[in-house]
């Protein structure tokens, strides 16, 4: 081999060694800075622009709640895929056990109810005491009121903790569903399945990397562009297979129904009275929307897959004709002003939910305050 050729070669080799270094060293940096944007999103990040919302009394107290709940991390749970970890906060706290909690009215229950849902049932950006289940406990104090919703669940992954709590032999009398605004939006997105959930695309990217030593190399810089990329895409609206394939608006729409029938199978085998509600949106009914004038034009609201599926569902329940499944969505209508956003509403809007699930489950609940209060 000439000594012009081994030049060459060094040379070749000398290139590919800095480009290697040079990639890593890239790397490293990207997979810096995705960590200092996920701990600056948990403590010194701005607040969301919701918290100084018309819709909330003390704005204080919102940008309190809100920054706690950039603070929230989440943990892999079987079937359910994620649940939250356990935090305590100033006005947000989650268990042991992944659940939202608020203050036990009574330690010797007469009977166990639980609430299941997505963030709206969980409560965001509303205090422990003002969610849903913490409303409906204030009302009900003989009762133990489980929180058992989640940011993001559709309602097959409610089914799925319905199923966890029963294998498991948890206490539970009442169970009630409330859905429709995450399954739509999340549902009808051309990248997620009909059966999905909105983490589907990413953790499928990361159980199936297209390569190892890429993943080594560029891991890193991958998850900057595609969080970059996810951004981008929230705000210009992702494709909707709800509005651009036949057919698939209908089929959204009686997937919710289904997992709302399969957890009601699994609720009668067990002696479980369930109750599957279609919860309010913003863009759906009358509510006063003048602090939110954008939803209705807003691509990334998808108020055009909710005035789409809303009156599909609508429709299923009526066919139905089941005293089990209930259609909310006229729970805000008037000058009261709720709305967090296009789903998420104040703490007077999960008061009205809470008296309007009392009154679907009264009957039971007041025939087991007289058979177990009585022994």
């Amino acid at each position: 081999m000439s000594s012009k050729v081994r030049r060459g070669l060094r040379l070749v080799a000398g290139n590919l060694f800095v480009l290697f270094v040079l990639l890593t060293g890239l790397n490293f940096v990207a997979a810096l800075g995705y960590d200092a944007r996920a701990f600056l999103e948990r403590t010194l990040m701005p607040v969301t622009e919701k918290a100084g919302r018309a819709s909330f009394a003390d704005k204080a107290k919102a940008e309190t709640i809100f920054r706690e709940f950039s603070a929230l991390q989440t943990r892999y749970v079987p079937y359910l895929v994620w649940q939250r970890a356990p935090f305590k906060g100033e006005w947000t706290t989650v268990g042991r056990d992944g659940n939202r909690v608020h203050k036990a009215t009574t330690d010797r229950p007469v009977g166990h109810v639980r609430l299941f849902g997505g963030s709206t049932m969980w409560g965001k950006g509303v205090d422990d005491e003002h969610t849903i289940p913490a409303s409906l406990n204030a009302l009900r104090p003989s009762f133990a009121v489980h929180n058992n919703g989640e940011s993001a669940f559709v309602s097959r992954q409610s089914f799925e903790r319905l199923v966890n709590i029963v294998n498991a032999e948890e206490p539970i009398d009442v169970a009630v569903f409330y859905d429709g605004c995450n399954d739509f939006f999340t549902l009808c997105r051309e990248d997620t399945s009909i059966n999905g959930h909105s983490r589907e695309t990413d953790i499928a990217r990361r159980l199936q990397p297209p390569s190892f030593a890429a993943d080594v190399l560029f891991g890193a810089v991958r998850e900057i562009i595609f969080y970059a990329w996810g951004r981008s895409l929230k705000a210009a609206g992702p494709p909707s297979r709800c509005q651009d394939e036949p057919g698939a608006a209908e089929r959204v729409a009686r997937g919710l129904v289904n997992n709302w029938k399969n957890a009601k199978a699994i609720a009668d085998a067990r002696g479980i009275e369930l109750h599957a509600i279609l919860q309010p949106v913003a863009v759906v009914g009358t509510p006063n929307l003048s602090h939110l004038d954008y939803l209705r034009s807003d691509p990334a609201s998808r108020s055009i897959d909710y005035l789409r599926l809303y009156p599909i569902v609508r429709r299923m329940i009526a066919d139905e004709h089941a005293d089990w499944m209930h259609d909310f969505t006229d729970a805000f209508d008037g000058d009261e002003m709720v709305y967090i956003d296009g789903c998420h509403v104040n703490d007077r809007g999960n008061e009205i939910i809470a008296r309007r699930i009392d009154q679907v489950i009264a009957p039971r609940l007041d025939a087991l305050s007289a058979a177990r209060g009585a022994r």
